[in-house]
């Protein structure tokens, strides 16, 4: 049986693999050659940006981490989350989610501990006990027992066509953060921007590597989902990613799956800090 990441892959990027077909044809009939292959150039250049390769398997000593905004107004959220709870990943990073009692219990009895403030529609879940919640600003910010040395954050940035100003101060206060003396640290969420925005080539300035980015094995894209998709248009835009520092990323991917909200879920796997075993289940 086919894996259904890969018949979603199809399905979301079909338009692509028909413009490619077609062209194909066209030069071997001789009809509409030039318009063909300028739609096949195109959509290589989509795919050549778009795409990664990644060969390297994750061991079970690694460390996962999930980011996943779920989307306000999501009727499904529950159900959602649950998918991602499925995969037994170490620390989530939830965006566009208020922690209600049923969404508490559901991530609880999962075996998850849990940072969240009522006041933002974020939070962390972790397998080991988180030992230290701080939020700063919109950022929650967690530490979690066994991985010492190590801080993890969580972002879900303004919309710059929103309120620019917002939106750069969000950023401004992001950087700040990130310059801690930490020598291992991760930054993850949806920035509703693309890696080429200026405060995410800040990031790599740093010395934050994005994982998705530059690492991702397999197409890229994060958005528009399956909740909010633009007719037959594929994901266009890669605006979630997880970024470390200090840290290996041993491979990385996005999650293409059927959900209610309009992001893919997006894993990537790092090197044990600690080098102790991981309690996730599911590579």
């Amino acid at each position: 049986m086919l894996n259904p990441e890969f018949l979603h892959l199809v399905d979301y990027f079909k338009w692509e693999i028909i413009f490619l077909v077609v062209a194909s044809l066209s030069i071997l009939l001789r009809k509409w050659r030039l318009a063909f292959v300028g739609i096949a150039c195109i959509g290589a250049v989509f795919v050549g940006k778009t795409f990664g390769v990644n060969t390297t398997k994750p061991d079970i000593d690694d460390v996962s981490i999930v980011s996943f905004s779920v989307r306000s107004g999501n009727n499904q959220a529950i159900s959602d989350i649950g998918r991602v709870l499925e995969l037994a990943p170490d620390v989530i990073l939830f965006q566009e989610v208020i922690l209600n009692r049923a969404l508490e219990n559901v991530i609880s009895e999962a075996g998850y501990s849990i940072c969240s403030f009522h006041s933002k529609a974020s939070l962390i879940a972790a397998k080991r006990q988180i030992t230290n919640c701080e939020l700063h600003g919109n950022v929650i910010e967690v530490e979690v027992e066994g991985y010492s040395n190590t801080k993890f954050f969580n972002i879900h940035a303004p919309k710059f066509f929103v309120d620019l100003e917002t939106y750069n101060d969000f950023f401004e206060a992001v950087i700040e953060i990130a310059n801690t003396e930490d020598p291992n640290v991760v930054i993850g969420g949806d920035f509703n921007s693309l890696v080429t925005g200026t405060w995410r080539k800040k990031l790599k300035k740093i010395g934050f590597v994005a994982s998705i980015d530059e690492l991702a094995a397999g197409f890229k894209t994060t958005f528009p989902a399956s909740g909010r998709r633009l007719g037959v248009l594929p994901p266009l835009l890669a605006i979630d990613d997880i970024y470390v520092k200090g840290l290996t990323v041993v491979q990385s991917k996005v999650i293409y799956n059927n959900s209610g909200s309009d992001h893919f879920p997006i894993v990537a796997y790092i090197e044990n800090p600690e080098g102790a075993e991981s309690e996730n289940i599911a590579k």
